[in-house]
Formats: structure tokens, sequence, C-alpha cells
């Protein structure tokens, strides 16, 4: 078929091809660039048997392993779930829980304050010349009802070097309350 003869047929026919015409037209570039420019547009072939297998199995595999790996997330979420609830449930029975307290140890003491207020605690339970400085300024002779007795009136027997000393151990001692506050 020569192409004029193929370029009147296309004209007079108004596109429609013959199973001759199409031969020609796989073969001839300018048949082919002719029907382009009349506006013709060649149908494309139709796909094989095996490409369409090809893609089915392949879509087929694709969406396998989708599935796969949505039991994978899914059974990972449970996991990790069942992970929180095991440590939540962990914490708040640890919460919950009564804890023992140890009796509080006079000698266990480890903080400074302590110490000292146990220092003068002992200062004061077993200390026997605050008793005689008690004695000593009248004080029993306030309990036993004489109330006017005067400064003049007591006979501190009290010696100097010992007022002195219990005088500097309530000065300590009122220094280290001040610091522990």
């Amino acid at each position: 078929m020569q192409c004029t003869d193929f370029e009147k047929q296309v004209i007079a026919e108004a596109g429609v091809l013959s199973q001759e015409q199409q031969k020609h037209l796989l073969a001839c570039k300018s048949c082919q660039d002719f029907l382009r420019v009349y506006g013709l547009a060649l149908a494309p072939p139709a796909p094989s048997a095996k490409l369409d297998a090809a893609v089915r199995r392949q879509v087929a595999g694709v969406m396998r392993w989708q599935r796969q790996r949505r039991r994978l997330i899914r059974f990972g979420q449970a996991l990790l779930g069942a992970a929180a609830v095991l440590v939540l449930s962990t914490v708040v029975w640890r919460l919950m829980a009564p804890t023992p307290t140890p009796p509080p140890t006079l000698a266990a003491t480890s903080s400074p304050a302590s110490a000292a207020d146990y220092w003068l605690l002992e200062c004061a339970l077993t200390d026997a010349a605050l008793d005689d400085l008690e004695t000593d300024l009248g004080l029993q002779a306030a309990l036993d009802g004489d109330f006017r007795v005067t400064a003049t009136e007591v006979q501190p027997v009290v010696s100097d070097d010992l007022y002195r000393d219990l005088s500097n151990q309530l000065l300590m001692l009122e220094f280290d309350l001040d610091d522990s506050l």
C-alpha cells in the first residue's frame, strides 16, 4: 500500500482503518505523523495476559505485606499497652502499700540540730549543778510560800566559776538553737 492511497482512504472513510491499513500504519512513520496531524489517534495495543498476571501478582504481594505489617503493628500496640498497664498498676500498688516507719532512736540522729537538742535534754536531766543553783537562789523558799524574797536577802553560795561555766553553756545552747532554726 502506498502512503497516498492510505491518506485518501483514511480521509474518505472518516478514520475507520482496515486490517491492511493498520499493518501499513505500524510500519510507516510518515503515515503515523499524518494520523496525528489529521486528529486521529492510534488505539493503544491491548495489554498482554502475561503483563496482567505479573501486575496481579505484584499487587497481591504488596497487599499481603501490608496485611502482615498491620498485624505486627497491632501486636506491638497490644504489647506496649499491656506493659503500660503493668507499670501503672505496679506504681499504684507501691503507692497504696503502707510503708513501715522505724521507731525513732536517740543514737541514730544524723543532723546537728537534733544532736544539739539531745545534748540540751541530757544537760537538763542530768546536771545536778542546775538543781543546786535553783536551791541556792531561793526558789525552794518561793515554793514554800515566801514570795517576798528580795535579791539582797539571797545568799549566793554558787561559786563564780560554776556560774560562768553555766552561763557559757547556756549561751552556746542559745546560739546552737538559733542556727538550727
